[in-house]
C-alpha cells in the first residue's frame, strides 16, 4: 500500500475559457492527466459583489474594478483540487499570471495555451491554505464527510469524517479542532488530506 499526504487547493477556470467549452475540456483533461484529485467541481458565477470581496486584497489596485468586472461577467468553473503539495503543482501548471510572460518561460501552462491577457488568463489559484479556504467558501459549503459526500462523485461516506473511494481506498480526513458528532469540523491553519491507496492486484 502507497500513502501520500495531498493539499487542497482551490482552481477556477475563469469566464474567457468557459466560453470555449472545447478548451474547458481540455484545461480539465490537462488537469486529471497531471495527477490532480478532483474533491468538488461546480459551474457558479459572482455577482459584482462577491467579486469585490473575492479579491478584497487587490481592491486598491488600477485593475480592480477591471478584474471584477470581469470575473462577474459569466460563468466559471470552480474546483477544490488535491495534490501532495497541491498548491505548488496547481499554480506551476497554470503558469504566470501574466499570459506575455508565460508564453515566454512556460509555453505549456494553461495560461499560455488559453490565457487572452492579463485579467482573461484563464484561470485562478490559491496562493496558500488560507486563501484556498477563505475563497472556496464563495462557491463551496464548509468541507465536511456530509456536504463532501453530495458533492464528490464516487464516493460513500464514513462516521469518522472520513471518505472511502470505491475503485481505490482514499480516505480524506481534516485537521479538526472540535467535531460535534455530526460530520461538522472545525479547521485548523491548514487544511490536508491523506489519502491511501491500494495497489493494483497484478492481474488486474
Amino acid at each position: 500500500m502507497c500513502r501520500s499526504r495531498l493539499q487542497l487547493t482551490l482552481a477556477i477556470l475563469k469566464p474567457d475559457l468557459m466560453m470555449h467549452p472545447v478548451r474547458t475540456k481540455e484545461v480539465k483533461n490537462i488537469i486529471k492527466n497531471s495527477g490532480f484529485l478532483v474533491i468538488q467541481s461546480k459551474v457558479t458565477s459572482l455577482s459584482l459583489q462577491d467579486a469585490e470581496k473575492f479579491y478584497e486584497e487587490h481592491r486598491e489596485r488600477f485593475f480592480f474594478s477591471r478584474l471584477t468586472g470581469y470575473m462577474s461577467s459569466g460563468p466559471m468553473t470552480a474546483m477544490i483540487l488535491a495534490k501532495a503539495n497541491g498548491i505548488a503543482h496547481w499554480r506551476e501548471l497554470m503558469g504566470p499570471t501574466k499570459t506575455y510572460r508565460a508564453r515566454d518561460i512556460a509555453p505549456t501552462s494553461i495560461r499560455a495555451l488559453y490565457g487572452i491577457s492579463d485579467t482573461r488568463n484563464a484561470a485562478h489559484g490559491s496562493d496558500s491554505d488560507e486563501s484556498a479556504r477563505e475563497k472556496s467558501a464563495f462557491s463551496f459549503p464548509p468541507l465536511t464527510a456530509k456536504t463532501g459526500i453530495k458533492r464528490t462523485s464516487h464516493f460513500t461516506a464514513r462516521t469518522d469524517n472520513h471518505w472511502l473511494g470505491i475503485k481505490n481506498v482514499v480516505y480524506i480526513t481534516f485537521l479538526n479542532d472540535n467535531p460535534n458528532g455530526r460530520g461538522q469540523v472545525k479547521t485548523r491553519n491548514e487544511i490536508t488530506v491523506l489519502a491511501e491507496k491500494k495497489e493494483k492486484r497484478k492481474n488486474e
